[in-house]
């Protein structure tokens, strides 16, 4: 006798065998986002640092942000003016006017919304660097678990990093948790 079609065996093992495909597809692609956005931040941040040097260059201080918050400025004097212009041009798409504020943005939330961005957040002093530092919550959107990236332009003596960017556990405030094991560099 001649047999037609498959075996409910047969159709189970290839279910079984396209959901591996796809759990693999899936995992792949989350892995390669999160790589890509935490590099497309980590420019945004690079080109903050830049107009933030040119601001200081120019007016022979940084701006003052105490406590540290998100990196937003309202355009309301001539050097501030001049500073929005920078950083929406100098960091865009992750930097935009919103009627008269200029907001900075990390790459894991939405760009359009500017109710639903993702800030890079501005610190100036940062503990004991007399600089500043720019850090974002990651992946998660909240402080901890290990995927908060912190840029240090003059490194954290206390800790003994160097400059550069981090993958780290911050608190609400943005400092540093955990010792120099818990702490990832990612890019000088």
């Amino acid at each position: 006798m001649k047999r037609r079609g498959f075996t409910l065996v047969e159709i189970l093992g290839i279910a079984a065998i396209i959901a591996i495909i796809v759990y693999l597809v899936v995992v792949g692609y989350n892995g390669v986002y999160r790589s890509w956005a935490v590099r497309n931040t980590i420019a945004a941040m690079k080109n903050v640092h830049v107009a933030l040097e040119k601001f200081r260059l120019e007016n022979g201080y940084l701006p003052i942000k105490n406590p540290p918050g998100k990196l937003e400025f309202a355009a309301s004097s001539e050097e501030y003016k001049a500073l929005a212009h920078d950083l929406v041009q100098t960091v865009h798409p992750y930097a935009r006017n919103f009627d008269g504020t200029v907001k900075v943005f990390d790459d894991f939330g939405s760009k359009s919304d500017k109710n639903n961005i993702r800030p890079i957040y501005y610190a100036f002093p940062y503990e004991d660097t007399g600089t500043f530092a720019l850090y974002s919550y990651g992946k998660d959107g909240a402080a901890g678990g290990h995927d908060d990236i912190i840029y240090l332009p003059a490194g954290l003596s206390g800790k003994k990093l160097p400059p550069g960017f981090y993958l780290v556990d911050l608190n609400s405030s943005g400092v540093i948790q955990g010792s120099g094991d818990d702490i990832e560099p990612l890019a000088k």
